[in-house]
């Protein structure tokens, strides 16, 4: 990808200025080329069970809360965790990790 300088802007603004890299059913993420990302939790989730689809709108902040605090577990009990800090209500930065989305185990 080509990014030009849209990584001029500062991380706390990119995610209201510049296209996201790749968008999900429940994220928004964005890849500087520093090693990180930046993630938004959108804030509806929708959830399909059978052949009924739910949505519940206003959830991004709670499913943001519940994930930093399962993830300063996991890092303390010393497992290996890419979440690294909440930017604002719902977006956070993370590390970066294709390897791990490739299949391939992460380094210990």
């Amino acid at each position: 990808m080509d990014y030009g300088s849209k990584w001029a802007i500062p991380v706390v603004d990119m995610d209201r200025a510049v296209e996201p890299d790749v968008i999900g059913s429940s994220r928004r993420l964005w890849f500087p080329p520093n090693g990180k990302c930046l993630v938004r939790v959108t804030p509806a989730c929708a959830v399909s069970r059978t052949s009924v689809t739910k949505s519940s709108s206003g959830t991004g902040p709670l499913r943001l809360d519940f994930y930093e605090k399962t993830a300063a577990q996991v890092t303390a009990a010393g497992v290996p965790c890419v979440f690294r800090k909440r930017i604002s209500e719902d977006p956070y930065l993370a590390d970066h990790r294709p390897e791990a989305a490739a299949g391939h185990p992460p380094p210990m």
